[in-house]
């Protein structure tokens, strides 16, 4: 995601030029939830968004249909990983009680293999935005200790702390400035989002206690 991250728009644009012109009728693209921010809100969503404006104006295209996810449910086992190895902590810069929205990757990859084996004309150019829980941070850190068999907290950073810790991580300025804002997203779970699946979405509890192995793994690397 670091490398290049700023061309995504380019690469994503190529990609389905050469898919289009290969004969492929339909693209699915998983973009973000942030495509939809105000405009220039956000470095993340306006990367996005020119991937899917580039993707719209491809002449005599497919069928195009995006999925917008909120946060990945696996997200829990890469850079949160860190804080939880280090010191039993789950870090961001929101207050403990704020909501954050989460997506499990399975609820991503469902819906647009349903989508891929449907009718182009079903779903022709939709926009689907998916968050498929809510969960305060305090209670995100509960489910994550009981998946890993000890106490698990969430603390409140100070942005500059977070930004230096994405910087020593490997992350360019502009990315480890945005991970120090909170951008807005819906309070709610996609109430569509059970249409698309044909059953309830996963909740952050469920993906924790089904990934509970990953989990151990990830947290006992060196």
């Amino acid at each position: 995601m670091r490398v290049g991250f700023a061309n995504r728009g380019k690469y994503t644009l190529e990609i389905a030029q050469k898919a289009y012109t290969s004969g492929v009728r339909k693209i699915v693209h998983c973009s973000s939830i942030s495509a939809g921010f105000p405009w220039r809100t956000s470095l993340v969503g306006e990367v996005h968004r020119a991937s899917e404006a580039g993707i719209m104006s491809i002449p005599n295209r497919g069928g195009y249909v995006t999925l917008r996810p909120a946060h990945f449910m696996s997200n829990h086992l890469g850079l949160e990983m860190e804080t939880i190895k280090a010191s039993n902590t789950i870090v961001d810069v929101v207050d403990p009680e704020a909501v954050q929205q989460w997506i499990s990757t399975n609820d991503i990859d469902l819906p647009a293999a349903n989508i891929l084996q449907e009718p182009i004309e079903k779903h022709a150019d939709s926009v689907y935005e998916m968050i498929g829980d809510i969960v305060s941070c305090t209670d995100r850190a509960k489910p994550v200790g009981h998946a890993l068999g000890r106490k698990i907290i969430y603390v409140k950073a100070k942005p500059e702390e977070l930004y230096n810790n994405m910087i020593k991580a490997g992350f360019p300025h502009a990315l480890a400035y945005e991970f120090t804002t909170e951008a807005t997203m819906p309070e709610k779970i996609s109430p569509g989002l059970s249409v698309l699946l044909k059953r309830q979405p996963e909740t952050l509890a469920q993906w924790l206690e089904a990934n509970k192995a990953a989990l151990i793994e990830a947290a006992t690397l060196e």
